[in-house]
């Protein structure tokens, strides 16, 4: 109330008519309003003797307000604790924000994965398969998922499975996208060894049913070390 008091004297000295503040008040009953006060002054060309001083109760907008920043801040926390990229895109596919998770994975500031920077990212070779997809998703409002490769910030491509899901407004028209990466390299080359080991046993398995069949192994054991070291890096 000082700091309002202080900001009215401030106004009438630089010759304002009109003046707002917020401040907090109670009412006889106890209760705490929040208040907008307005006070008009009389133009520099009339005499300085009266003034018009209106309220008006605006506790239901700062509540609003209140509940706004808390679930911000609560959305935040969340994010940041995702062993994830958490990403969030307005309608157009410009970044509005990302955790912290982002910028310590790829390197980029706040500044270079703003708008479109978050694509620098995205290995060359996905680029004309993944942007496509995205903007198609932004007129549709289908599910944005898939698979696609970040640029590490050492310079190494991982392997991603994403998901994004958009957020409607009242009239039905996309407003925001909310998505989440998750690394799963590792997961990958674990499934391509096992192809390959898979591949190794199948190989061993034909050759060992070949080996008891033939009525001439000299020959068929040539033509199996033939067959054989390519994928399993024999050295005959």
């Amino acid at each position: 109330t000082i700091q309002a008091i202080t900001d009215e004297l401030l106004a009438i000295a630089a010759g304002e008519t009109v003046f707002q503040s917020e401040t907090v008040i109670r009412t006889l009953q106890g209760e705490r309003l929040d208040v907008l006060f307005t006070i008009t002054f009389p133009p520099p060309s009339e005499p300085y003797d009266r003034v018009l001083i209106t309220w008006s109760d605006i506790s239901d907008r700062k509540q609003a307000e209140e509940k706004l920043q808390k679930s911000e801040a609560e959305f935040r926390t969340i994010s940041n604790a995702a062993p994830a990229l958490v990403w969030v895109c307005d309608a157009e596919g410009k970044n509005v924000y990302s955790n912290e998770r982002w910028y310590e994975y790829t390197g980029q500031t706040e500044a270079q994965a703003a708008g479109y920077g978050w694509v620098e990212t995205i290995h060359p070779d996905d680029t004309a398969r993944i942007l496509p997809y995205w903007e198609r998703c932004q007129q549709t409002g289908e599910t944005y998922e898939g698979e696609v490769r970040y640029r590490r910030h050492d310079g190494e491509y991982r392997w991603h499975v994403f998901r994004a899901l958009p957020r409607c407004g009242v009239n039905g028209r996309i407003e925001a996208w909310y998505g989440l990466s998750v690394d799963i390299s590792d997961r990958k080359q674990a499934e391509a060894d096992l192809q390959e080991r898979s591949e190794h046993i199948r190989l061993l398995y034909e050759t060992t049913r070949d080996l008891l069949s033939t009525n001439e192994p000299l020959d068929l054991v040539e033509t199996l070390f033939a067959k054989l070291k390519p994928p399993i890096g024999l050295d005959v």
